[in-house]
């Protein structure tokens, strides 16, 4: 398609990626359009510039009988031909291509090329078709056994058909099962989805089980040889087509390529800038360095929002890294530490506004950096406080970003160190607290949380007073004490406010809210509620607030309000849109299926109850954590909906789960719904009108002549919402 619309087409990607198979299948499919045939043109022997035009001449039989230049006999000779040339390899001759190319497209009218090269020719006209690495699977670990349906959907996955087809070139047995799966998703994983890499691995097969091979991958990528006697000997080995582009770059590129290595994932340009950038490179030198790897197939870009990511084929990477030097290693994994330790408290010090969910997203953006990063401190044992420091920083990545078990393993692996101490063991208590008691370990962060105590005590200060005292009243609330929960609620919302802490004041605050509102005191909780509300919309803070909307949803609830109940889960769910924090979402769907099985839509609220289990079931924990009182409440839900023997927060029957961002939608879909209607023929049939009540606020706002934002403004909802409203 795109040979229809430009003279000039070039495939560019790194080296494995396919280029040049893509280029003989395409000039196979269109030899027919050109009545001088497709010539396939390998400029991987040309060795300098001066060659290149003599060996076209040469390939195309172009006449040799005077004595002016190749290039002027090349363009002649083209001047009336109508054909199709595939400049294969161009990325070692970019400049003489380049110029080349660009005389034959001028004077040779019917003539179109299709190049293949690590970067593009930069030619006006020119259209570049980036090859990516084939799809690779997420995981097969959830395959059971004697589920064929699973598996062929498996084999559908690019990488791992390509795997399994070549596997059987050389072991004509090998098949795809439960027992293979696991092995063969790790080996596609580990090599990107790269085909030659895929293949390389499979022709292993021929000495070698898939499980052993998943396992050596995971130790030498390069153990990989003898790939095809008829490719050309840069790709007979991975090493091989990895070395032809690094010989390529130039010095200060390899530098970074190196360097780069240091990120086990995606990394920012920031991140580039400031880890990378030393001696003899400079962070101004690290845009335009990234900015050549990337056009040089290097480097991956990935466009999306506000921001470019970046990363490295494994291949790629393990190849710099070892052209590393050991104090240069060294080097680099201190301040890959540093600079995500800098990020993590930047983060906790201004979580209390309006860029939580901006902030949230990129933490999660970067968890492999900062496994990578705590991973490095623990085996260097250097400055173990200011890792304690860290950890807690990240309390919200944690928390709200869905790592319980990352955080609480971190956390407790550091608290377990007797170097660490005073003020930042304190911090990492009370934070580990909070992780325990949400994980429903509530024996463990109750002792946390009188740890710290004890060291706020020696410390005399009263913020972490404040703390322990905070976390010690969720212990209270979660296994039914709620009189000792108010109580030391009062006791740390008061230090709190002293200390100007109002991120604090706004996480105490809410589960206060809930501690009166399970108390039965309803009122009370909900004029705490709307108190907190109005602080935090002053702040543009949110995430709180969903918490807050929750415990009014199930106060409202409790006050026979259903309308006011649903409006209230409503706009929790709105927030959670923007957050996809799980917790809270799983806890407000949760609330709004027992809103349906009190108002008798029983159908409904089953469906609801199961969109909720789904999330809970990716969290790590359920709502039994939250103690006797919300586990009766639920419980009593599923009693009225007629499921009498399923526990809160287990796993429903086998069906197909949606992940947390359907299942938020699938409840807000649900909240617009009819609230008489006693049947629920499906998730995406809406009642009456094709919009939602929330579109239709939208749309009349719109018409008004509202922008986006100054919609958001007037819902009090996030113009990322409001887009998606008007989508819709």
């Amino acid at each position: 398609q795109l040979l229809a619309q430009s003279r000039l087409v070039t495939l560019t990607g790194p080296g494995g990626i396919g280029k040049t198979r893509l280029s003989i299948e395409v000039g196979n499919a269109v030899c027919a359009q050109y009545p001088d045939g497709v010539w396939f043109l390998d400029l991987t022997g040309v060795d300098s510039s001066e060659a290149l035009a003599p060996m076209i001449d040469a390939a195309l039989a172009v006449p040799d009988q005077t004595t002016r230049a190749a290039d002027v006999r090349l363009v002649e000779f083209l001047a009336h031909k109508t054909m199709l040339l595939i400049f294969d390899n161009c990325e070692h001759l970019l400049e003489a291509s380049s110029s080349l190319v660009r005389q034959i497209l001028c004077e040779a009218k019917d003539v179109r090329i299709l190049a293949t090269s690590r970067a593009s020719l930069d030619i006006p006209g020119e259209h570049t078709f980036d090859l990516g690495t084939l799809a690779i699977p997420e995981s097969a670990a959830a395959i059971p056994s004697g589920a064929p349906a699973a598996l062929a959907a498996l084999e559908q996955c690019p990488s791992v058909a390509l795997f399994v087809q070549r596997a059987r070139g050389v072991d004509p047995g090998f098949t795809l099962s439960e027992h293979t799966a696991d092995a063969v998703v790790q080996v596609c994983q580990r090599l990107d989805g790269l085909p030659l890499a895929l293949e390389l691995a499979a022709s292993r097969l021929r000495c070698i089980g898939v499980g052993d091979l998943a396992e050596r991958l995971g130790q030498q990528l390069f153990f990989l040889q003898d790939g095809p006697r008829s490719a050309p000997d840069r790709q007979r080995t991975l090493e091989n087509v990895v070395k032809w582009s690094y010989d390529l770059s130039a010095p200060k590129a390899r530098t970074l390529w190196n360097r780069l290595s240091v990120f086990p994932e995606h990394f920012d340009l920031e991140a580039a800038e400031e880890i990378c950038g030393f001696e003899p490179l400079a962070p101004e030198d690290v845009f335009a360095l990234l900015d050549t790897l990337v056009s040089h197939s290097i480097v991956r870009a990935e466009r999306g929002g506000l921001r470019v990511r970046f990363h490295q084929l494994t291949s790629i990477k393990l190849y710099g890294q070892r052209h590393l030097s050991p104090s240069e290693s060294d080097q680099l994994r201190a301040r890959h530490g540093q600079f995500y330790a800098r990020r993590a408290v930047t983060m906790a010090a201004n979580w209390y506004g309006a860029t939580q969910a901006a902030q949230l997203d990129a933490a999660r953006q970067n968890h492999s950096n900062i496994a990578a990063a705590l991973e490095a401190a623990y085996d260097t044992a250097q400055a173990p406080n200011h890792t304690a420091e860290f950890i807690a920083a990240l309390r919200y990545h944690w928390v709200a970003g869905g790592f319980l078990s990352d955080g609480r393993f971190w956390a407790e692996r550091f608290l377990a160190l007797d170097s660490v101490t005073g003020r930042a063991r304190a911090e990492l208590l009370w934070v580990t607290s909070w992780i325990a008691l949400i994980q429903g370990d509530h024996q463990r962060g109750a002792q946390l949380a009188a740890e710290c105590a004890e060291i706020a005590h020696t410390l005399d200060d009263a913020r972490l007073r404040a703390q322990s005292s905070t976390w010690q009243a969720l212990h209270h609330i979660f296994t039914g004490e709620l009189d000792k929960a108010l109580f030391l609620y009062d006791i740390a919302l008061v230090a709190f406010h002293d200390a100007g802490d109002l991120s604090a004041v706004l996480t105490a605050g809410f589960q206060h809210a809930m501690a009166l509102e399970l108390n039965g005191d309803h009122q009370a909780a909900l004029t705490a509620c709307t108190e907190h509300i109005a602080l935090a919309k002053r702040a543009g803070e949110r995430w709180n607030r969903a918490h807050y909307h929750w415990i009014a949803g199930m106060a409202q609830l409790c006050l026979a309000d259903l309308e006011a109940a649903r409006e209230q889960v409503q706009l929790s769910l709105e927030i959670q849109q923007d957050f996809q924090d799980g917790l809270v979402s799983a806890l407000t769907v949760e609330v709004q299926a027992w809103i349906e099985a009190e108002a008798g839509n029983h159908a409904r609220a089953r469906e609801l109850i199961a969109a909720a289990e789904d999330i809970w079931s990716a969290q790590g924990t359920r709502i039994d954590a939250f103690g006797p009182h919300m586990t009766q409440r639920a419980a009593n839900a599923r009693r009225q909906c007629g499921l009498h023997n399923r526990r809160a927060g287990r796993a429903a029957p086998p069906r197909e789960k949606r992940t947390k961002r359907d299942a938020i939608e699938f409840a807000l879909r649900c909240v617009h719904r009819d609230p008489h209607e006693t049947t629920f023929p499906g998730a995406d049939v809406l009642a009456d009108s094709p919009l939602t009540r929330r579109e239709r606020e939208v749309a009349a706002l719109v018409g008004t002549g509202l922008t986006n934002r100054q919609v958001a403004e007037e819902l009090v909802i996030s113009p990322r919402t409001v887009e998606g409203h008007v989508e819709n």
